[in-house]
């Protein structure tokens, strides 16, 4: 083939592919018995390999040489499934072309009756409406003919005898469209092998024509075709509804800025007294407890644990090992209970749960066995609901109480010029709006370049709060960056961004800027029992010895009630309120020229992870914030 034909040819298939490019996904199409017209145009491309006797000389014709002919007749298809469609064509096929010598041309007049079974392949290929085409061409002559210029005598229109049937495969690609409703217009662009020459006359035996046909076809449905339904159209927004924090009052705001500031900050986390297990598992769930013995995470401290209430609750068992080897007059009691629903036929399972955590503390940090007691009971002493999953699943825990309160008392860390954020709990509202189903999403907040917090899940994005604990925003006024993404069951990504303004005094600025500085200590109180407002001991024990001491005559004192998802949000926002105006008259009256300010906030925002029942038994809290002149 010469290069300008090879040039044609490739801008057909490039044109070709061009406009199918730009069509949308794949669809199913329900396609009615159809008959019709086709027409084409072929590209005969010509291999003859033979030497013809021309005056006396046996001349050959060996280039290879094509030529254009034409296609015309009758056609039709059938649908056997989405996938498979049976089409054929009955008519004219072109085969004709000169043939080249040094001195001689020979013209080829190759004329067929074509009967090409075929099958069509469609939904393969992720273009709407595209199709793969695969068949056989058998041919039959009519009355080939040739002639051979610069000859004497004359040769013209010389009969090829012995004429071949032609057997050719075909391959290819169709594109389906409907113009109205049961007529089809169906371009197609085919590559035929041939299987045979063209004829067994012993001087023109080694000759075959591979062929190029882009041909269009036009079809008429036999029957009434379905109704067809218009598919909705694709798409997939991705954003915030609002990103937004809570005022002293409790209402929601929209975030323009964060302010940090360098400050004095102490503050006393709880230790929540149960670790908690996965339906009939014995040792507790990843969620809730991270083993320091069992990883590499290298020797556990409690001076090197993260002011994060739920991180340092997932590290209990090891705060009690670290315990018990300094208070050694102290002895554990571990109680293992189980949920009395889908654990209720393995009553060995509780006490199995209390000795697995003996045996921790026992390998790991060599406490004496008889300084531990354990045993198993069915519901804990105090369980959560059993109309709720999630109650269900916190009474599948070990409870632990010790004869040393020292044991079991909150972990307070202290530390000069810690970064505090203010505000420091930011709910984004997130929405996803996608034709096909959101399978995963992840929110990612950076500052300066660095990962602070990621949260993610499966499914639609979900309203996230971010609790900022000290030291978590760098000292600088580098903007924060929140970055959420997600992805649809055909694995279409989606992400958009924010920022958010950073404000950040140092306290060498405040100085310089004549700003009041301040001390501040957090508290949080976890002990008050199930739907009660009334202070417990233990937490009245902790307001008197570490709270009352640290409010000042010109101290701001607020106090926010807290709950669990667990329940109704209204009643859990009003038991919440009680519980924090219980505080508040006690504080009160003990320091009584104080600024106070109280609030319920409920539910929302969702100081800790919900879906962890350690993370609901911290979230059942009223958090004491004490706010000095330093």
């Amino acid at each position: 083939m010469g290069d300008n034909m090879k040039k044609i040819i490739n801008l057909i298939l490039i044109i070709f592919l061009a406009i199918i490019s730009n069509l949308s996904a794949q669809n199913e199409r329900v396609i009615p018995a159809s008959l019709g017209l086709y027409a084409g145009i072929n590209i005969n491309m010509h291999n003859p390999d033979f030497i013809y006797p021309i005056n006396g000389n046996d001349i050959s014709f060996n280039n290879t040489s094509t030529g254009f002919g034409g296609a015309l007749g009758f056609t039709g298809f059938y649908q056997l499934s989405n996938m498979f469609v049976i089409s054929g064509k009955l008519g004219y096929n072109g085969l004709g072309a000169t043939l080249s010598s040094k001195e001689y041309e020979f013209d080829a007049s190759l004329n067929y009756i074509e009967i090409s079974p075929e099958l069509q392949f469609h939904n393969l290929i992720p273009v709407k409406d595209l199709f793969l085409i695969g068949g056989l061409e058998t041919g039959i002559q009519l009355s080939p003919k040739y002639s051979i210029t610069n000859t004497n005598p004359k040769i013209e229109n010389e009969n090829i005898s012995d004429a071949k049937f032609r057997i050719a495969g075909i391959v290819g690609l169709g594109y389906f469209l409907e113009l109205t409703r049961g007529v089809y217009l169906t371009p197609e662009l085919t590559y035929r092998l041939s299987f045979t020459d063209i004829s067994n006359q012993s001087n023109l035996s080694s000759w075959s024509v591979p062929q190029i046909r882009l041909g269009v076809s036009l079809t008429f449905a036999l029957t009434e075709p379905p109704e067809v339904t218009a598919q909705k159209p694709k798409y997939f927004n991705l954003g915030f509804k609002e990103v937004r924090y809570f005022d002293n009052q409790g209402n929601p705001r929209a975030l323009d800025r964060i302010k940090v500031e360098e400050v004095k900050y102490t503050e006393q986390f709880p230790l929540v007294a149960s670790v908690f297990n996965d339906e009939n598992k014995v040792e507790p769930s990843n969620s809730s407890q991270f083993l320091y013995a069992k990883s590499d995470a290298g020797e556990f401290s409690i001076s090197s644990l993260v002011p994060d209430a739920l991180r340092i609750n997932q590290s209990t068992l090891d705060i009690i090992g670290t315990r018990m080897l300094e208070y050694p007059d102290a002895n554990l009691t571990l109680t293992g209970t189980i949920d009395n629903k889908a654990e209720a036929v393995n009553k060995d399972l509780s006490l199995q749960r209390a000795q697995f955590v003996k045996d921790y503390l026992v390998n790991n940090y060599k406490i004496a066995q008889e300084r531990i007691t354990v045993k198993g009971v069915g519901l804990p002493e105090k369980p959560s609901t059993l109309k709720d999953p999630d109650g269900i699943a916190e009474n599948r825990r070990v409870e632990f109480s010790s004869s040393n309160p020292k044991i079991l008392e909150p972990i307070l860390i202290q530390k000069d010029n810690q970064t505090y954020a203010d505000p420091n709990v930011i709910e984004f509202i997130p929405y996803a709006e996608s034709s096909d189903s959101i399978l995963e999403w992840k929110l990612s907040i950076n500052q300066k370049g660095n990962e602070i917090r990621t949260f993610a899940g499966k499914g639609a994005p979900e309203v996230v709060d971010w609790v900022i604990i000290p030291n978590e925003l760098v000292k600088s006024e580098v903007p924060i960056e929140y970055i959420l993404w997600a992805k649809n069951e055909n694995d279409i990504e989606k992400e958009v961004a924010g920022t958010v303004p950073v404000e950040f005094y140092t306290s060498t600025r405040k100085k310089t800027e004549d700003l009041p500085d301040k001390i501040i200590a957090k508290f949080s109180l976890i002990l008050f029992d199930f739907d009660d407002d009334k202070i417990s001991k233990n937490d009245m024990e902790i307001i008197n010895r570490d709270i009352i001491p640290l409010i000042k005559f010109n101290s701001t004192v607020k106090i926010i009630g807290y709950t669990d998802r667990i329940g109704d949000e209204n009643y859990n926002k009003g038991l919440a309120e009680r519980r924090a105006l219980s505080v508040r008259k006690y504080l009160e009256s003990k320091v009584k020229t104080a600024k106070y300010e109280y609030r319920g906030a409920g539910e929302t925002p969702a100081l800790f992870d919900n879906d962890l029942p350690v993370g609901r038994q911290l979230s059942r809290t009223v958090q004491i914030e004490i706010i000095s002149p330093r």
